[in-house]
């Protein structure tokens, strides 16, 4: 089972590595325009968090807004996710 930290970690890791920004605070919106990262950059990013995790990132918008785009409630949703599933 993965941790919250650990897929916070990824979550960041893969920010980092699609749009080179470091350092997001946990609350911040993603898809504000405190943030320079393009919509577009998500499909990339949730697509190397999936690689990374084998967790169904996609599915996080079936149940949730646009308020879940905080690295907090993407890690929160992403970890209920795992656990339904076991991973």
């Amino acid at each position: 089972m993965f941790s919250r930290k650990y897929i916070e970690n990824l979550l960041r890791e893969s920010i980092i590595e699609v749009t080179g920004i470091k350092d997001i605070d946990s609350t911040a919106c993603l898809i504000g325009k405190e943030l320079p990262i393009a919509p577009a950059s998500f499909l990339d990013i949730f697509a190397l968090l999936e690689k990374k995790s084998c967790i169904n990132v996609y599915k996080v918008f079936e149940y949730n807004t646009a308020q879940v785009m905080t690295i907090s409630n993407l890690t929160e949703a992403f970890y209920n996710i795992a656990y339904e599933n076991k991973l």
